[in-house]
């Protein structure tokens, strides 16, 4: 299966300007981008990560998962990243979170 790119809501420049309201002083060049999924663009900058959705859909699934996580994370024996369910008047929801220490299967 190949990777294809899905570009809805994926304008690179106005979510740098989102992230700078969270990393004041993050370059362009510090992100990596994850634009190959489906649902969700991810931009990863050192330990944080912020997933973008790319359709009203999965913004509106935001808060549902956000809360699941919050809730699981006590019964879980493993780590979870702790989401946080952000709003910006330009974008609409989004998530950030912290990587948790551990090997990337």
């Amino acid at each position: 299966m190949t990777k294809q790119l899905h570009n809805e809501n994926f304008d690179k420049k106005k979510l740098i300007t989102v992230i700078r309201k969270q990393i004041i002083n993050v370059q362009e060049n510090d992100i990596e981008w994850y634009n190959d999924g489906w649902d969700y663009v991810v931009a990863a900058i050192d330990s944080q990560a912020f997933r973008f959705p790319r359709r009203k859909e999965y913004e509106n699934r935001l808060p549902r998962e956000v809360s699941f996580v919050k809730q699981f994370t006590s019964y879980s024996p493993i780590a979870i990243p702790k989401l946080e369910l952000h709003n910006d008047q330009e974008i609409g929801s989004y998530t950030s979170y912290q990587f948790i220490k551990g090997v990337q299967l």
